[in-house]
């Protein structure tokens, strides 16, 4: 860790095993006169204690601590720290975006890296929404301003010994063994139980679909579908316990298919999100993505295996076929989210130029190039808070063209200008348009240096 050590006006108070929470204060405060254990401070000594607390303020916004150590802002703190990474530092990573939860130890652990934080799905768990602050505190056993030292990177503040953390995940609860069931009958019921049109359900998801721009013979090429009551539950993917996840039910299924077999599902709700400040928003999930699905990127086997230079690069499933349908002709692939670009995949990009055109929320040309280039996480995040902006998809996709970059690769960032996705382009304007747009963006691209080319 770096940093210099912050003058100490106190330090915290601790109960120890005998019951005595005044011993270090006094300590520290240098006063040689100690009250017995159980004792009253000496009136004497609270005016000092008091001065050198700083008064509780109304203007202070929420989430905020403040303390000898300075004031604290929580979330902007939180953004220097990769919830993604605590969690496999932890050992409790089985997959993308599935772990082990450390208070219930069951694999219901959904570690979200665009907003930073993990959950435990399980119904009588209480892990809810932890960000990497919560995770130190609650898994590694450190104290709130601790915490904050160490992803700041500063000397840990004066304290005593912290409680024992969680323990570790032991082998046989680490990980238990699913068998995940094939995905093409599933991906081959949802595509029947979609245009027999017998639900309400199976109604409602062909119009979405339509309504999202593409026709019903791109509909059929791309092997949509959806898990209404006329699917059965046994073709439904394994959760983590071994069981078929009825969470699956009543979704548009989108699969991707390698070889005449579908080797990846996504799973998106027709169910609006719950406005902001609803609790029920915390558990609610856009997309379901299966336990054993494959990672690779979408569109690299029409490609032939090989990336050719000049390569587009975007994310999701939509978007994808939005370019495929739009531009047949282009080498295009995808990213499944943000988040999931490997390094042995960023390789597959090394020497090569990409067209990386995401959604509107990453501000690639803000985050990148522009006023917010020369700001840490932290920096950025708050500048797009201020600006009432999502900071979470924004922060995701610089790490990723970094990734690139460190690869060896050649990004160029290009924008649309317009607010949402390429899907949302489609779904709003004409296609002339919708192409003109994404043309423009392409031929506009700004370049960012390469980093070091690979061999």
């Amino acid at each position: 860790m770096t940093g210099q050590q912050q003058p100490q006006l106190f330090q915290i108070p601790r109960t120890s095993a005998s019951g005595d929470a005044m011993e270090s204060t006094l300590l520290s405060l240098g006063q040689d006169v100690l009250p017995a254990p159980g004792g009253e401070l000496p009136a004497a000594l609270a005016p000092d204690l008091t001065l050198d607390l700083p008064a509780p303020s109304i203007q202070e916004q929420p989430r905020q601590v403040r303390g000898p150590w300075g004031r604290v802002d929580r979330a902007a703190v939180a953004a220097q720290a990769s919830i993604t990474d605590l969690v496999q530092q932890s050992g409790r990573i089985i997959r993308e975006r599935v772990g082990i939860c450390p208070a219930c130890g069951r694999n219901d652990l959904d570690v979200n890296p665009t907003r930073n934080t993990a959950h435990c799905f399980h119904a009588s768990c209480d892990f809810h929404s932890v960000d990497p602050i919560g995770w130190l505190m609650r898994v590694e056993g450190y104290q709130f301003l601790e915490a904050v030292a160490v992803i700041r990177g500063e000397p840990l503040p004066g304290r005593s010994e912290p409680r024992q953390p969680l323990a570790r995940p032991t082998p046989r609860e680490k990980v238990r063994t699913v068998t995940q069931r094939p995905f093409t009958p599933l991906a081959l019921a949802a595509q029947q139980a979609l245009w027999a049109q017998e639900t309400p359900v199976s109604q409602e998801a062909l119009n979405y679909l339509l309504s999202r721009g593409f026709s019903g013979d791109e509909l059929e090429q791309m092997g949509v579908g959806v898990a209404d009551s006329t699917v059965p539950s046994a073709l439904l993917p394994l959760n983590s316990e071994g069981r078929p996840s009825v969470m699956w039910h009543d979704r548009v299924i989108i699969p991707t298919w390698r070889g005449g077999e579908v080797v990846n599902l996504k799973a998106r709700t027709l169910t609006p999100a719950p406005p902001e400040g609803d609790p029920a928003r915390e558990h609610y999930r856009k997309y379901l993505n299966p336990l054993g699905g494959s990672a690779e990127l979408i569109g690299l086997e029409e490609l032939g295996g090989m990336l050719p230079d000049g390569v587009i690069l975007t994310e999701g499933e939509l978007d994808y076929w939005t370019m495929r349908v739009l531009m047949p002709d282009l080498p295009v692939v995808a990213v499944r989210g943000l988040a999931n670009l490997s390094p042995a995949q960023a390789q597959l990009f090394a020497g090569l130029r990409v067209y990386v055109l995401l959604d509107a929320d990453t501000h690639g040309r803000r985050m990148l190039l522009g006023d917010l280039a020369g700001l840490d996480d932290a920096q950025a995040t708050e500048t797009l808070k201020s600006e009432g902006q999502k900071h979470g998809a924004a922060l995701a996709g610089r790490r990723l063209v970094q990734r690139l970059r460190d690869a060896g690769a050649d990004p160029w960032i290009c924008e649309t200008g317009a607010v949402g996705d390429l899907n949302d382009l489609l779904a709003s304007m004409n296609r002339e348009d919708t192409l003109g747009v994404i043309l423009n963006a392409i031929e506009t691209a700004t370049p960012l240096r390469r980093r070091r080319r690979l061999a």
